[in-house]
């Protein structure tokens, strides 16, 4: 018999162990029905709910996705309607599916660089792909972000929400840094975005750093890792690697002003106004209504001391911003540093009725008091008012020791060797308290600790005021050798430095060479100036082998020049010498009142009044 004929209505098929199975036909046929009709709804099912193209994955990074460019663009995903774009991911970009040279150009992130990839992105034959349109959107967005001094000339297409830039960008608006983008260059880049968006506090700086050190190995060209990783070096006080990086970045691409703004003004904070001059000159060619590029020229030339030069640089801001508070004090600064106080101080009584609070307000007004009043009380109440607001201020902690050391007061039970050492704890490399802490050891005669500081001062910052320094040190610690040489240097490269020529007379006259000293003082008594007249009067008073001549010679030192220390302290010697101690504690009292932190003065005048009876 057939099978499928032995049982009228049932149907045999073969079973595994080979026998036939008996089925009811009518319920076989039924079942197969239901089981092609619902294979059918699956495929149909799952045609129609297939995810779009993803952006690349978190492995190779994604690409910015772009909506078309018609009214709708903004609609043209998820179940809106319209044409679905796929998004490109990384590795599409570089393999040449943009025309040659976009992306390497968005790389490199200067405003020049961006345009130029807009500039390619239009000129492609192929027209406006989605692809143009990603890298379009891109560009527009890092040139509103990054450069605002620059115009966005093209028009921005929308992006679907799925974009992994798009969403990397828009999360760094938010305050927020996404890194699930990948390991691409601009899944690295952008979330550092956030740093214009968001409080430091908020911010993994060492995760965004260490994200943008891996940026720069895939591009080393781009002026975006080193300009970002700048920014953070600066909220983080690591203010030599901010120099860097702003160096770095300038260097790379001129035309990334906010790095040649931070630059210039790092390279002020150092005290290169030259290089900042130079940079921030170029920046003002390129955009000569910003009133950051003025500010930045005026402000080297204020490191620089050229006041003159200064000043209308500063005017020239104020006229467009009349009411900007950093460069009205810039302006008050010019002229204290002139010595017009009086306009200075109505500049900044006028200031007071907005802020009477402000660091740079306050440190003027100590100076006025200190410089124009006499009044170191005065400039001592405006010094605890910015110790009280500003404790760890360098710049306040550094004019508070100047005050210290010139009126022998204390601020807040502190000296100027305590504040001094205070900025040297943080920045052991600080130039001011470098120079502060040598005179200090200087004018208290201890040599062995002003050799030492001074050393490490002319390390630091080689120049004409550490070798002065260095040379003193040498000469008082009995050094002569050492100290002529440098003096002999700082003396025949400018003739003209009073300190230089006081100096090198000093050395001779020390190392026993006095026929030069001699011949030196005579060539140039006749056309110095007072303050350098009393110097040469004193040191030819060291030449004199008649105690009459040598007398002579400092009274007319101190015609000159009434406040001369040395030839003070020499008055003093020579009558202290002739036992007239009456005399002799006379100038030494007014050498001590020069110096009030001079303990060795002080000493002697304690001996003097001993003798004297007192």
């Amino acid at each position: 018999m057939k099978r499928g004929h032995r049982y009228p209505g049932y149907t045999d098929i073969p079973g595994k162990s080979g026998r036939n199975i008996l089925i009811d036909r009518p319920v076989f046929f039924a079942g197969l029905v239901l089981a092609l009709w619902f294979s059918a709804c699956f495929l149909f099912l799952s045609c129609a709910s297939s995810p779009e193209p993803k952006a690349s994955s978190p492995a190779s990074g994604g690409a910015v996705n772009e909506a078309p460019a018609s009214s709708d663009a903004g609609t043209s995903s998820g179940n809106q309607g319209g044409t679905v774009l796929d998004v490109p991911s990384s590795e599409q970009l570089r393999q040449g599916q943009l025309s040659e040279g976009v992306l390497f150009s968005l790389e490199i992130g200067s405003p020049d660089s961006i345009r130029l990839a807009v500039d390619k992105i239009n000129a492609d034959s192929r027209g406006m792909s989605d692809l143009n349109r990603s890298a379009l959107a891109m560009a527009g967005e890092m040139m509103k972000i990054l450069y605002p001094l620059e115009t966005v000339s093209w028009n921005i297409p929308s992006v679907p929400e799925q974009d992994v830039y798009a969403r990397i960008i828009r999360s760094a608006k938010m305050g927020v840094t996404d890194y699930s983008g990948g390991e691409d260059f601009f899944a690295l880049v952008l979330p550092a975005l956030v740093l214009f968006y968001a409080p430091e506090a908020t911010l993994r700086l060492d995760e965004m750093d260490s994200a943008l050190e891996k940026a720069s190995g895939l591009n080393s060209r781009s002026v975006l890792p080193p300009w970002f990783r700048a920014v953070i070096a600066e909220r983080e006080g690591r203010k030599a690697d901010a120099l860097e990086f702003y160096r770095q970045a300038w260097e790379l691409e001129s035309g990334c002003y906010p790095a040649g703004f931070g630059y210039a003004a790092a390279l002020i904070e150092q005290g290169d106004g030259e290089t900042a001059l130079s940079t921030a000159q170029t920046l003002l060619r390129r955009y000569p209504s910003s009133v950051e590029a003025i500010g930045l020229c005026a402000e080297a030339n204020v490191v620089m001391g050229n006041w003159q030069a200064a000043e209308p640089y500063v005017l020239s801001a104020l006229q467009i911003e009349p009411g900007n508070s950093r460069l009205l004090l810039l302006r008050a600064r010019i002229l204290v540093e002139q010595k017009d106080y009086l306009r200075a101080n109505s500049l900044l009584d006028a200031f007071s009725t907005v802020n009477r609070t402000d660091r740079d307000y306050l440190l003027l007004k100590a100076r006025i008091g200190r410089e124009w009043n006499k009044s170191p009380a005065s400039a001592i109440s405006f010094m605890q008012e910015a110790q009280r607001l500003y404790p760890e201020d360098e710049a306040v902690m550094l004019a508070s020791a100047e005050i210290c050391y010139e009126s022998g007061m204390t601020i807040n039970g502190k000296n100027g060797r305590d504040f001094v050492l205070k900025v040297l704890e943080k920045n052991s490399e600080q130039r001011q308290a470098l120079s502060l802490l040598v005179n200090d050891y200087i004018n208290a005669f201890d040599w062995q600790k002003a050799v030492s500081s001074a050393e490490k001062f002319a390390q630091v910052s080689p120049g004409a005021e550490s070798s002065l320094l260095l040379a003193k040190a040498y000469s008082g610690s009995g050094q002569t050798g050492k100290a002529l040489v440098i003096a002999r240097n700082l003396y025949s490269s400018d003739p003209s430095n009073e300190e230089a020529v006081d100096l090198y007379i000093e050395s001779l006259v020390d190392s026993g060479d006095s026929p030069q000293a001699r011949r030196v003082i005579d060539s140039l008594m006749s056309s110095a100036s007072p303050s350098l007249q009393s110097k040469l009067y004193y040191h030819l008073s060291r030449l004199q082998t008649d105690p009459e001549m040598e007398l002579s010679s400092l009274r007319s030192s101190l015609l000159t020049d009434p406040r001369n220390s040395k030839a003070l302290f020499a008055m003093y010697a020579w009558y202290y010498r002739t036992g007239e101690y009456r005399r002799a504690q006379y100038y030494l009292k007014q050498v001590a009142a020069i110096n009030p932190l001079n303990r060795e003065y002080t000493r002697l005048l304690d001996e003097l009044d001993s003798l004297l009876g007192q």
